[in-house]
């Protein structure tokens, strides 16, 4: 398992790398932030089409080959990652 910090700003950030097709790739993502939404999904993630992660709060997935991205409105969030697998 491993956690690391990411800076997301206002274009689609890399936030985990998929696991493989046949064996999925465990992944939490932590708002770091009270006031800034974080929006997930894939490369072509926007405001308007992503997942909502209000502040304070967490997104958890298994990835099967996608990679996950994240991106901000304005500014930038940090956020934290928790990848096992």
């Amino acid at each position: 398992m491993k956690s690391r910090s990411i800076t997301v700003n206002d274009t689609p950030t890399a936030l985990a790398r998929g696991g493989a097709a046949t064996v999925p790739k465990s992944v939490a993502v932590q708002n770091n932030s009270q006031s800034t939404t974080l929006y997930v999904g894939g490369p072509d993630v926007s405001v308007a089409n992503g997942f909502r992660v209000a502040g304070g709060g967490v997104f958890s997935v298994d990835l099967m080959g996608d990679d996950l991205y994240g991106i901000v409105d304005t500014g930038t969030l940090d956020v934290i990652v928790l990848e096992r697998g």
